[in-house]
């Protein structure tokens, strides 16, 4: 399929055709890796719904494992 169509029947630009095209021809694959941005968590969900629950002045309805 041509790019010309592949812009129009997708409705993205010349540009990220071109981009998605060349990275399929280098690596077979357009997949992005997920990043990880920021800090890891300090909490689980676990304790923070506890946290918060406590700091509410409410009983939580999440049982412990």
């Amino acid at each position: 399929m041509p790019p010309a169509a592949i812009e129009s029947a997708a409705g993205i630009s010349a540009r990220t055709v071109g981009r998605v095209l060349s990275l399929w021809r280098k690596a077979g694959d357009v997949m992005k890796k997920a990043v990880n941005n920021g800090r890891p968590r300090v909490l689980t969900s676990l304790e923070s719904s506890f946290y918060l629950a406590s700091y509410r002045g409410k009983e939580t309805d999440i049982q412990e494992s």
